[in-house]
Formats: C-alpha cells, structure tokens, sequence
C-alpha cells in the first residue's frame, strides 16, 4: 500500500501508527536509490517513485526493528536491511545492542565497514 500511496495510505492502520520510522540515513537512501536505478527495468511495469518505494522501505525495517525489541534474539534478514548498520539497526533505539553479520559470496569485494562480522562464502 505504500510503494502505491506513500505513508499517507496506511494512516488507518492502527497497528502502524505507534510505529516510528527514523528516516535520517542517508547512506541507505542513497544505497536504496542506487539499486532501484540498477533494477528499474525489473520492476514488472510497476510504475512507483522510487522516493515512494523507499518510504516502504523503511517501514518494513521500522516492522522489523519493532517486532525484536525487548527480545535477545537472533534477526535474520536479507543483507540489504543491515548492511553498514543501516536499514533495520536505523530503526532501533540507540541504546539497544546489537551485532550484525554479512555473509560475502566468494569473489565480491570485502568491506570490513558492511558488518561487525564478515563471512565470506567459498562457492
């Protein structure tokens, strides 16, 4: 509903509304805006602002982020959602702790920043 309407609607959802959504990030915008430029013709006719589409975006990492406070657990979601402690760990209150873990197929480049951890995968 909001890749098609933006924020404005899901304002009925009552579910959502004690949602807070940190939109602060500009790494992840910018990281956001690069793919959806690199995808764009495979977006199957689907013709959304890419603006629109972040703002998706971060509420499924705002969802994310609220579905595991007050819980010690482990998170697994695609890389996207917590590369360079972006997308979901935005999203969460700054005295929660956590650590992320990135799993690198063989042969892309290393960046030790992705992560706190980096597991490089042999195919």
């Amino acid at each position: 509903m909001v890749a098609r309407g933006g924020l404005d609607a899901i304002a009925e959802e009552s579910e959502l509304s004690d949602i807070d959504i940190d939109s602060t990030s500009v790494l992840y915008r910018d990281m956001f805006l690069a793919t959806m430029d690199a995808i764009g013709d495979q977006m199957h006719g689907m013709h959304v602002s890419p603006m629109i589409l972040y703002r998706a975006q971060l509420l499924k990492d705002a969802v994310m982020a609220t579905s595991v406070l007050d819980e010690k657990c482990v998170f697994v979601c695609g890389s996207f959602h917590s590369d360079y402690h972006s997308g979901i760990p935005d999203q969460l209150p700054a005295d929660i702790s956590y650590l992320t873990v990135k799993i690198l197929p063989e042969g892309d480049e290393l960046d030790p920043d992705m992560a706190d951890f980096v597991i490089v995968r042999e195919d």
